[in-house]
């Protein structure tokens, strides 16, 4: 209900009544409470004037007004019953009767009143906006539409139905949406669900800033409306910002408890961001509610699979199956689940039953695991097509959904040259430093972290923002990153170190005297930062022949960033490795503190004399149980790397050497690696021919 245009009407009318002096006061007063929003004091005049005047149209109608505004929505449609009884030629009152019925969810009822209305008024743009609100919640959108370009032919300005319009376009032309609610928006700059409108459909055309950018505006305006909620979930989730997605799902939930789309969506967030146990919550939660929400079940179930718990996800298919009947998702989960048992003619058989692959992250993940297993069925060809066609689905994704261009490689070389530029100060760190794991992805890194998580004294933080938070502390302590650290002294290194330990606190280090091992691959560009805080800090640095790092990136289906589009293919993967581990030679021989090299080839094929030499370094006692890091990999559950599959089986060789089968699709790739390949000491068929991963 529109009240400013409501009393506006009321008052006009009210200036030629003969109503006596005391009632004229008394109307007028509640009409500027309810201008103003004092209720209360709108509600005590209109009962006034009720008990004096019971039978007044004009005070039935402001009683009703008063009584719809402060929520009372039954009381307010007997009173409006009665105004219009008593004046039946009035349209006001017919529009506000039918306002009222349209919120207790009278449809028929609520058009009959707007029926009547545009009978006495046909160019009652509130009306037929009204009208077309019900048509639309009938979804008869064809109706919805064409009573709101009425209303814009009787006020050209009216930007609710700009708004209406755009959306019901939504659904099907978001460009066409953009532009009405940007017409509404330019009447009305500050309309918040104009905002949201084009929130939405920026979200839809590939703009996903842009779009959380107003939907985080409309939120502050709309903030007990769940689909505002839901929209700024979505673009936050688009964005990788996890943790507000969370917290945009979690409102929607107090919004609406028992809503099963925002449970499941609040749990595919909490997959987002590692967090299993919340996350399958989530899902068994929107399930509950739901029996036949077969979204949320897809969803868990592979979740479970992810997990490493296939027989719970493949019991959780064969029920939704029965419920909901197939689909590509649930398909998807049984071939993973046979991939990984080794039967790949039955995962091979259950891709090809997929019927529907029109959803583009659906084909992209039908790509990759189909590759997958024709590399395991040795159809080399054919597993290489695969990925190349998994990876340009994923980075046109990507690319459509207009995220920014990565800067991170190019800021590589400006990391590296500020460093060698910047004198080590000596820094008088007493404490105990922590151990950093880093090397590339796909280089070991994950293996090394989940056997060393077996051992007692260890804490690992895996893949946690700790350095990253710190990085982005400095600026505002010493100067933007990289550019101050010619310009670091050691009282700033005392401050920076401080937030670095604050993090890795709010992050999971639980400073129980065990020592804290920070694994990230990509520390590696920032060992010069590293060396800075913690000189005598030990390094751990897996390395892995440069062209099995390539092919394995390649075909790794990551979870898109802008990074990660350089992933997309080989060259692409050995350009980024070029850069990083050029970087990285730069500012080795520069460490105060040795360096202990592994060799992922040496460590799977002598497991036991890798490991002691990686905790004698780490003057670590030796433990047995890193001999079985599988049972500590199960126990973790939820492994949030790409290789949560191969460490929990047993070390072996299988993925050593494995670029040779793809000797020719990698030529291009294998010349731009040739001199760190020889760098590193691997000889012509992949051997390694330097020392033995010892400290260097």
């Amino acid at each position: 209900m529109h009240v400013r245009r409501v009393l506006g009407t009321m008052g006009a009318r009210f200036k030629g009544s003969p109503m006596q002096t005391d009632l004229q006061q008394s109307f007028q007063k509640t009409i500027r409470a309810l201008g103003t929003g004092q209720l209360s004091e709108a509600t005590e005049h209109a009962q006034s004037m009720l008990s004096s005047h019971p039978d007044h149209p004009e005070v039935q109608h402001i009683a009703a007004v008063v009584a719809y505004e402060s929520g009372d929505i039954e009381a307010a449609e007997e009173l409006f019953d009665r105004a219009q009884r008593a004046a039946p030629e009035n349209p006001e009152i017919l529009f506000n009767l039918g306002s009222a019925r349209l919120k207790a969810g009278d449809h028929d009822g609520a058009k009959q009143a707007f029926d009547a209305c545009l009978g006495l008024n046909p160019r009652h743009d509130g009306a037929l906006v009204n009208r077309g609100n019900v048509h639309r919640r009938l979804n008869d959108n064809e109706s919805a539409a064409s009573d709101y370009r009425l209303a814009l032919s009787c006020n050209p300005r009216h930007a609710g139905a700009m708004v209406n319009l755009g959306n019901i376009a939504l659904d099907n032309d978001p460009e066409e949406a953009l532009q009405w609610f940007e017409k509404a928006l330019r009447l009305s700059p500050s309309m918040a669900t104009a905002v949201r409108g084009r929130g939405q459909a920026r979200l839809q055309l590939g703009r996903p800033v842009d779009g959380l950018e107003d939907l985080q505006r409309a939120a502050q305006y709309l903030a007990d409306d769940p689909a505002t909620y839901s929209a700024l979930g979505r673009a936050c989730t688009q964005c990788l910002r996890l943790d507000e997605a969370v917290a945009a799902y979690t409102r929607v939930i107090e919004l609406e408890p028992d809503n099963p789309s925002a449970w499941n969506d609040l749990g595919t967030a909490y997959t987002g961001k590692g967090s299993l146990q919340a996350a399958e919550n989530a899902f068994r939660r929107a399930m509950a509610l739901d029996s036949r929400q077969r979204e949320a079940a897809e969803n868990l179930a592979a979740l479970l699979e992810l997990a490493n718990r296939d027989a719970e996800a493949l019991e959780l298919v064969a029920q939704t199956r029965k419920t909901n009947g197939d689909s590509t998702a649930l398909c998807l989960v049984e071939a993973r689940c046979a991939a990984r048992g080794c039967n790949f003619e039955k995962a091979l058989a259950t891709l090809d039953a997929i019927e529907n692959l029109s959803e583009p992250r659906m084909r992209k993940d039908y790509c990759f695991l189909r590759g997958r297993i024709m590399d395991s069925l040795k159809r080399y060809a054919d597993a290489f097509e695969n990925y190349l066609e998994g990876n340009r689905i994923s980075e046109e994704i990507w690319r459509k959904e207009g995220h920014p261009e990565d800067r991170f490689v190019a800021e590589i070389s400006d990391i590296a040259r500020c460093v060698q530029r910047s004198e080590f100060p000596p820094v008088a760190f007493t404490g105990r430093s922590p151990a950093f794991l880093m090397g590339f992805q796909r280089s070991g890194t994950t293996l090394i972290d989940t056997v060393l998580g077996t051992h007692d004294d260890v804490q690992v933080l895996e893949e946690q923002p700790v350095l990253s938070r710190t990085i982005a502390d400095m600026t505002d302590m010493v100067g933007r990153y990289p550019q101050c650290l010619p310009h670091i002294g050691v009282a700033d290194m005392e401050r920076i170190r401080d937030r670095y330990f604050h993090h890795a606190r709010t992050l999971g280090w639980q400073e129980d005297g065990r020592m804290l091992l920070d694994k990230s691959p990509l520390h590696t560009v920032h060992a010069g930062l590293i060396r800075m805080l913690f000189p005598r800090a030990p390094i751990l640095f897996v390395l892995r022949h440069p062209l099995d790092v390539c092919l394995s990136c390649f075909m790794q289906d990551f979870t898109m960033n802008a990074f990660m589009t350089h992933f997309t293919t080989p060259e692409g993967v050995a350009r980024v490795y070029q850069q990083v581990m050029t970087s990285w030679l730069d500012v080795r021989d520069r460490l105060e503190h040795p360096v202990h090299t592994i060799y992922y080839e040496r460590l799977v094929r002598d497991p036991a004399t890798q490991l002691r030499g990686i905790v004698d370094y780490l003057e670590l006692p030796w433990d047995d149980t890193l001999l079985d890091h599988t049972r500590h990999a199960r126990e973790r559950g939820l492994i949030n790397t790409p290789s949560y599959e191969q460490v929990t089986r047993p070390i072996n060789r299988s993925a050593v050497n494995r670029w040779q089968r793809y000797a020719v699709p990698l030529e291009k790739a294998q010349t731009l690696l040739r001199p760190l390949i020889e760098e590193f000491g691997y000889d012509a068929d992949g051997a390694v021919r330097a020392r033995t991963g010892e400290t260097q």
